[in-house]
């Protein structure tokens, strides 16, 4: 064996403290502050993504719609070939599909889809922009989106 013999110096060790409930009042305190984190970052996002989506509501999203409708220029049989007549046939779509989006979405935006469809319709069943049906159609669809969003001064 060894001759190392250790001798007392009359140093005690420190009592050790009952910390358990002082770490229990910590850890509560973490999972408070924790849960109370995650939903700030969270909330917002939520909130923001339905305030932010162009479609949220109906008026949002019939606003839209008579802006794709606005953007439809007619174009001349001999183009319809085109790319910008593809483009045109879009928009033609988009602004049909969303109206009837909006008219889904409340019951007050009755026939607004129905008018807002009928260039479209008119320009497929005569393969044409420059039919006198397809400008009645187109004409009607503006009306209807100038009577339900006036133009603001």
């Amino acid at each position: 064996m060894s001759d190392l013999q250790l001798e007392p110096t009359g140093a005690t060790p420190a009592p050790r403290a009952s910390g358990s409930a002082a770490w229990k009042v910590l850890a509560a305190l973490l999972a408070i502050a924790c849960a109370v984190l995650a939903f700030l970052l969270l909330r917002p996002a939520e909130e923001a993504e339905a305030e932010e989506s162009p479609t949220a509501t109906a008026e949002s999203t019939g606003a839209l719609a008579c802006d794709v409708l606005g953007e439809v220029v007619a174009v001349p049989d001999d183009e319809m070939a085109s790319d910008e007549a593809y483009v045109m046939q879009l928009r033609l779509s988009a602004a049909g599909v969303l109206g009837l989006m909006a008219e889904e979405q409340d019951a007050s935006f009755e026939n607004f889809a129905e008018h807002l469809q009928g260039p479209g319709q008119a320009q497929a069943r005569s393969f044409s922009m420059d039919s006198p049906e397809f400008h009645e159609a187109l004409d009607l669809a503006r009306s209807t989106c100038s009577n339900r969003f006036p133009a603001e001064e």
